[in-house]
């Protein structure tokens, strides 16, 4: 699961898009923080034998417009190597952000 996923399902999804707007620098640090979490949890499922991992991200147009994917996710989802790291991880991009 993604950073912002995450984020949603522990903070709430209303909580979470109201953040990127009245919490901005607080927002982009929790999701950066938990693009650590996710990260951790890839490498431990394949520590524990997993082939395959999918790291599944839903970024929703009815979510996320094209301006707050760039602002908040899209530099986390450029700084967490995944593919470089692990060969056999499934990045699985739901969204449609474009305006």
């Amino acid at each position: 699961m993604g950073p912002w996923t995450l984020a949603y399902h522990l903070y709430g999804v209303e909580n979470l898009v109201l953040d990127t707007i009245l919490e901005p620098k607080k927002t982009k640090e929790l999701i950066w923080d938990l693009s650590q979490v996710t990260k951790e949890f890839a490498a431990a499922q394949f520590e524990a034998g997993a082939d395959i991992v999918t790291w599944a991200e839903h970024v929703t147009r009815d979510l996320v417009s094209a301006s707050i994917y760039e602002e908040f996710v899209l530099e986390v989802h450029k700084k967490v190597p995944l593919m470089e790291i692990w060969s056999t991880v499934n990045g699985y991009l739901c969204c449609m952000v474009n305006d």
